[in-house]
């Protein structure tokens, strides 16, 4: 009970715009709308957890005509409190100042005029340095809220026989590698190699179904 002691309010200011058209992949997803924006939240501690700024970049994917849609938010966080021995040492959650933000919500739109619209959400937070430095649970936030959007104004769209078209591939291969570092413990300052190799066959039904198979490899 000692980590979370209020609610945990939070808002974003974003600039997002739809796409043109101009290539198939646009129509295929709905127009979908490409952005970013900046985060701020109140963890419910100031003590121990403190608050959240975050950069991001944003893509909002259309689910069909009908107003429902996703949103994939990722970018970077600055926490202003970490775990500090003695002196902060509940924060098992957060160990660094700068993290991984990522944020994914589900949103449907409800149109007011031309240039208004609201959109009730329901989405999920999450901020961790990836195992960077001990300790490092990371910090999970679900939430609800409401989001006013206004519209600078009607923009023309490309139809698709005009846009671009790309051949079609029903089948795709892969190749994947990730290196990267961690720590073990909060007592260590020592950190280690991780790595990872990839290697997907990819088939795809049409253009907007595929799935894939493959073989991983990891160092750790």
């Amino acid at each position: 009970n000692y980590l979370i002691k209020s609610h945990i309010p939070n808002f974003n200011i974003e600039y997002l715009h739809r796409v043109d058209g101009s290539n198939e992949w646009h129509h295929l997803r709905h127009l979908p709308y490409l952005g970013g924006g900046l985060y701020y939240a109140n963890l419910g501690n100031p003590d121990i957890l403190g608050n959240v700024l975050a950069l991001y970049g944003k893509v909002e994917m259309p689910v069909g005509t009908h107003g429902l849609s996703y949103s994939i938010n990722a970018g970077i966080s600055y926490l202003t409190k970490t775990f500090v021995p003695v002196a902060n040492n509940y924060n098992t959650c957060i160990s660094s100042h700068l993290n991984v933000y990522f944020q994914l919500a589900f949103l449907y739109r409800l149109t007011l005029s031309n240039h208004w619209e609201i959109f009730p959400k329901i989405n999920i937070t999450h901020y961790s340095n990836g195992n960077f430095k001990e300790p490092n649970t990371g910090l999970n936030v679900a939430s609800i809220g409401l989001i006013s959007r206004y519209r600078w104004q009607q923009k023309t769209t490309i139809p698709l026989e005009k846009s671009t078209i790309l051949p079609f591939q029903k089948w795709q291969y892969r190749l994947f590698t990730a290196i990267g570092s961690k720590a073990t413990t909060k007592e260590q300052t020592a950190h280690f190699f991780v790595g990872d190799l990839e290697a997907t066959a990819l088939f795809r039904l049409n253009k907007i179904t595929a799935f894939n198979g493959g073989i991983d490899y990891f160092y750790d």
